[in-house]
């Protein structure tokens, strides 16, 4: 199994944690956003940390919740970039590609798939071990990185023809 060092996670937990729980730079509105305060002392000189798709080690599968988890429990506060997909029935799932064929045991277009054929596949780990994971929902994802403490950063990618992603329909 591939881990951040322990030298490269102290780095990363000292370089984020100097806005944890800090007092906010600027006061933050009475009624505004509970992660105000956050990225205000982000802005100020904070570091924040972004995992592209969630990785952060080889042995873990893009967009997928070993890979919300393994990242949010290494690097408190991350910040997630996560992408989904409309399948054919309209559910959002997790997939940076516009088909299955890279990242999972899966063929075809997302798009042309139901949650049910999408659920079939199985993910591949970015060195390329197959996983017992199918990739995850929008849903299952940010319930994973609540459990976690991460952010959710997410890429919603409109299907075929359409300019937006209408989440009310989804």
């Amino acid at each position: 199994m591939t881990r951040i060092s322990a030298a490269a996670a102290t780095l990363l937990l000292l370089s984020t944690t100097g806005c944890v729980g800090a007092p906010p730079m600027a006061p933050a509105p009475s009624s505004g956003p509970a992660m105000a305060a956050y990225f205000d002392c982000v802005r100020d000189g904070g570091v924040a940390i972004s995992a592209h798709r969630a990785v952060s080690a080889l042995d873990q599968p893009e967009n997928s919740i070993a890979a919300i988890e393994a990242t949010g429990r290494a690097i408190p506060n991350a910040i997630l970039e996560l992408d989904a997909v409309l399948t054919k029935d309209r559910q959002l799932v997790l997939m940076h590609d516009d088909t299955m064929d890279r990242t999972t045991t899966g063929r075809g277009r997302v798009a042309d798939l139901t949650l049910a054929q999408v659920k079939q596949a199985r993910l591949k780990a970015s060195d390329g071990a197959l996983t017992r994971a199918a990739p995850p929902t929008l849903g299952e994802a940010l319930d994973a990185a609540g459990r976690v403490g991460a952010i959710a950063s997410i890429d919603l990618k409109p299907a075929d023809g359409e300019t937006t992603v209408d989440l009310a329909r989804a």
